[in-house]
């Protein structure tokens, strides 16, 4: 990019030899690569520059750019670049004129203006000698421009995945009550066509839920019966105007189509239809949580408005940007939270044991057997324990999640002792990992502690994702592990402002956690474990140590 950078300073040399060697390097560079396309605000201001030259070279390299311009930069700046048709310089009037067949062939928008600035055009305001050369340049140039218009119509599944993000950018508008209209008129074409193939029809998506700001297209869900003629479905669709973009047989059968995407750009009314087998899909349990939390669908339109600028012109980044926000509420749309119970207790050790058979984390030895599920046997009994922190999450009618705290002392160094949390183990089961239950717990559990008077919370873990929820280095708060270290995975959160302060101090766990090292006792719990339910409390744990 300095390259660039070198190459941009020079078009305005006074050494003109120099400054065109610059240009011509700049036009290279253009046909591959979008480096000099960054430098379009530049070239814009070049445009008004009082000498002849410099303006010529910015014309040149505007039109050099169009294809590259995701942006819209030359849809701002097309009335001053048009201006120069009329020049006072007729060499800055013909190689304007020369380069608008190239903006013209890919700025399809801009056509018109372009037109009918060539037809307003005044070549008798120059010299007799340069009156028919600038003519023929616009007669020329309207011809090529003709040219491109005439060009048969390219099908959209020729375009690359650019030229259709540019052709269909991401456009946000407020909720319109018309869109559950075009959702109940195609639904209605959908049922006349498919017949008792469809077992069920949904209106998902932003434009599914009132009062939310959304790209003005409406998503449907069609789920089949279990034995549906998949081919005819297809040359039915087909037949009326559904474009097939995706299609799944195998693990799982997904079909996905769309309607209202034209060469010219969107249609009046767009769709996206979305074929699966029956089942419990996530986007109805999306939907459903925003139409009944006003505020996570405000949260969801900030993020949406502050994304559809930064990736008006690539639908995948917008896509994907959303994902951890989508992922989130779906689970908490999916997901009950509550007490754990004695009925419990064996799943939640069972799904603790799974959880940390996978896990893995840098700087953390992998153990043959994980002992977290001990751990959380001995939890249950130690007096430190806070059973009103003691939480499982439900999804599907079965235990998926599950976080326990319990409380630790913060010694000082005037030998008073400070409350605070701690947390762990955290587990999900694997099939459930990555799909925001995790989050879900640690987010419930500390709004909770927080509203049971607890103060501050003192967790190692990992400083990548316990960084989400507000956690930072313990050293901040001068405090230290019972052998004077600290360390990145070290980490607090002040629950009320203030809490932990800076005096700092020596953090010390409840006995659970010291318990837990022991090999010998550890081995016998597993034992007995995996062949049923250990004989042994955890209380009689604690006596042996005691």
């Amino acid at each position: 990019m300095s390259e660039i950078n070198d190459l941009v300073a020079g078009l305005t040399s006074k050494d003109n030899s120099f400054a065109y060697r610059c240009l011509q390097q700049l036009e290279m560079l253009s046909r591959d690569s979008n480096e000099v396309y960054q430098f379009s605000d530049e070239f814009a201001t070049m445009l008004q520059d009082n000498n002849s030259y410099i303006r010529a070279r910015a014309i040149i390299l505007i039109a050099a750019n169009a294809k590259w311009d995701t942006d819209d930069k030359i849809d701002e700046i097309i009335d001053e670049y048009l201006r120069h048709i009329n020049d006072e310089k007729p060499i800055v009037s013909r190689q304007c004129i020369e380069a608008l067949p190239m903006i013209a062939k890919h700025k399809s928008d801009l056509r018109e203006p372009i037109c009918a600035a060539l037809h307003n055009a005044k070549p008798y305001k120059y010299a007799d000698s340069m009156q028919p050369l600038v003519s023929k340049d616009i007669k020329e140039a309207l011809a090529e421009i003709a040219t491109l218009k005439a060009e048969a119509p390219r099908s959209l599944m020729d375009m690359s995945l650019e030229e259709l993000w540019q052709l269909f950018p991401v456009q946000l508008e407020e909720f319109n009550p018309s869109w559950t209209i075009w959702y109940d008129e195609e639904t209605a074409a959908l049922q006349a066509i498919l017949g008792d193939q469809v077992a069920r029809i949904d209106h998902i998506g932003s434009t599914s839920v009132p009062r939310l700001t959304a790209k003005p297209i409406v998503d449907i869900l069609l789920q089949v019966a279990p034995i549906c003629n998949i081919e005819a479905m297809h040359e039915a669709l087909t037949a009326n105007g559904w474009l097939l973009m995706a299609d799944q047989r195998t693990p799982d059968f997904r079909s996905d189509w769309n309607k209202g995407y034209t060469i010219d750009g969107f249609a009046e009314k767009v769709y996206h239809l979305h074929i699966r087998e029956m089942g419990d899909w996530d986007e109805l349990h999306f939907r459903d949580y925003l139409r009944t939390h006003p505020l996570a669908a405000s949260e969801y339109t900030a993020l949406k408005r502050q994304l559809a600028i930064k990736h008006k012109h690539n639908r995948d980044a917008y896509t994907e940007a959303k994902g951890d926000f989508v992922r989130i509420h779906t689970a908490k749309a999916r997901t009950v939270i509550r007490l754990e119970q004695p009925d419990d207790y064996r799943e939640v050790e069972e799904l603790t044991l799974a959880a940390f058979k996978t896990f893995e984390a840098e700087g953390v030895p992998k153990r043959d057997i994980p002992n977290e599920h001990f751990l959380v046997r001995l939890l249950r009994t130690d007096p430190q324990f806070v059973s009103e922190l003691d939480l499982v999450a439900k999804r599907d009618d079965k235990i998926v999640g599950n976080i326990m705290y319990s409380e630790c002392d913060i010694e000082r160094s005037d030998g008073t002792l400070d409350n605070a949390l701690t947390f762990g183990p955290v587990s999900v089961q694997p099939k459930y990992q990555g799909q925001g239950v995790g989050i879900q717990l640690v987010q419930h559990s500390l709004e909770l502690a927080k509203y049971l008077g607890y103060k501050a919370v003192i967790i190692t873990g990992h400083p990548t994702y316990y960084q989400r929820f507000g956690f930072v280095p313990a050293s901040q708060y001068n405090l230290k592990m019972p052998d004077g270290s600290t360390f990145d995975a070290f980490m607090a959160l002040e629950l009320e402002p203030g809490a932990l302060g800076v005096k700092g101090g020596i953090w010390r766990c409840c006995r659970a956690f010291d318990l837990v090292e022991d090999e010998y006792a550890f081995m016998e719990f597993h034992q007995e474990f995996i062949e049923g339910q250990p004989e042994n409390s955890q209380s009689e744990y604690f006596a042996r140590d005691a």
